[in-house]
């Protein structure tokens, strides 16, 4: 399986995510604290837009 590993500064703040071949979110750091999508959602806090904007993400490494 190959996965990516991609980084992005946003509010003076990294962000990190690694996905798959078909660029599917495997892992990736959360804003504002959350620790998974589901407590992100539990708590009622709409998803991020950005989390799956690849515009401004770079790829770090490929494996």
């Amino acid at each position: 399986m190959t996965v990516d590993l991609w980084a992005r500064q946003q509010d003076g703040r990294w962000h990190w995510k690694i996905t798959d071949a078909d660029g599917e979110i495997l892992e990736e750091s959360r804003p504002n604290g959350y620790q998974t999508r589901d407590q992100a959602v539990k708590e009622g806090r709409k998803r991020f837009p950005l989390w799956r904007d690849n515009t401004d993400w770079a790829l770090i490494e490929s494996a």
